[in-house]
């Protein structure tokens, strides 16, 4: 099999850079794959959680701070929403891997259709830091933030086989030295490689992308990605709350 190797070998240091988060953390990490430490990658996880907590009470404009709302209600990575990935999917790892921004806040009249409309949309936010408080039995929550973005990728390397080389439908996939650090990680969270290869997919799953309000901030829709795919939910907000009224799949890799 012809293999794609991205990035030397010497990316797998004994102790990783400490410029992508805190040195501790990543010597933790790299001590914890090295002794085969499923106590020491909990520990790693449970810093990370203590570290990095909800920015929620810190929203800058009030479509932010509805915005932390909407997805707290959108956010359910236990259903699967019609996902071909199943119910099951998460219901093993004991760490969620929330995302820690968000692309774009948007808002119109009325909220749109089809993609067709979003050229009329106003730009409320962009590249938000977000945050939202989430809670889930049996689960702990870590987000994921640029500094742990970099750790991990310089922790898991980027060792892969190329999209389609096996046959048309294959997806990328780590493989030597990057795939047994992902299966060594995967103990405390599931990540997956990016299908189009060169990257990983940390976020546990769905990640909201976009959210657009509209105009009386009762109604809104998240685009949301789900692994190799994505669609949109429809909110609404009912006595106070928001509620998730509709969600479909649109589109997939």
């Amino acid at each position: 099999m012809k293999k794609a190797l991205f990035l030397p070998i010497l990316l797998f240091a004994t102790t990783l850079s400490a410029t992508a988060q805190s040195e501790a953390q990543a010597k933790l990490l790299t001590e914890a794959y090295k002794q085969h430490s499923t106590k020491m990658l909990f520990e790693f996880f449970d810093q990370w959680a203590e570290e990095v907590q909800s920015n929620e009470n810190e929203a800058p404009d009030p479509y932010v701070a509805e915005a932390h709302k909407v997805f707290s209600a959108f956010y359910q990575p236990l259903d699967d929403a019609g996902s071909e990935w199943g119910k099951d999917l998460y219901k093993k790892e004991p760490y969620f891997i929330v995302q820690g921004s968000l692309w774009e806040i948007k808002q119109a009249k009325e909220i749109p259709d089809s993609y067709k409309e979003f050229s009329t949309l106003t730009t409320l936010d962009s590249a938000v830091e977000f945050r939202p408080p989430v809670h889930f039995e049996g689960k702990k929550i870590v987000y994921l933030t640029k500094g742990y973005k970099e750790l991990l990728n310089a922790f898991l390397g980027n060792v892969h086989t190329e999209l389609g080389e096996q046959n048309i439908m294959q997806p990328a996939f780590p493989i030597e030295e990057s795939e047994k650090r992902h299966k060594f990680f995967t103990q405390a969270a599931l990540i997956f490689y990016g299908h189009w290869g060169g990257y990983w997919q940390y976020e546990t799953y769905p990640e909201a992308n976009i959210i657009i309000f509209n105009q009386n901030m009762d109604r809104a829709k998240v685009l949301f990605r789900f692994v190799y795919e994505g669609g949109e939910t429809i909110l609404e907000k009912q006595n106070g709350e928001w509620i998730v009224v509709e969600s479909r799949f649109t589109w997939i890799e």
